[in-house]
């Protein structure tokens, strides 16, 4: 899981992170392809959800773009 992504930082704009920046504290919940984790972002503490999907999933049920479009829709949303 050597995957990072942006994360925009409220105090200092966009930051990259990745899997290591946090400590899995349990999971939240399951889906089709992949459960919702309860996370600890290890530098701040703050706590987030991160939903971890399986890439060979989302291939073999042909569910790319639903899940490129659940990505674009989460991005946007700006929850406290």
């Amino acid at each position: 899981m050597g995957v990072s992504c942006s994360l925009h930082d409220r105090y200092n704009g966009l930051t990259w992170v990745s899997l290591k920046d946090f400590k899995l504290k349990h999971t939240v919940g399951k889906g089709g392809f992949g459960k919702v984790w309860k996370v600890q972002h290890k530098k701040t503490s703050e706590i987030f959800a991160m939903k971890i999907l399986s890439k060979a999933r989302i291939i073999f049920k042909h569910s790319i773009k639903p899940v490129m479009k659940e990505r674009k829709l989460l991005s946007q949303l700006n929850h406290p």
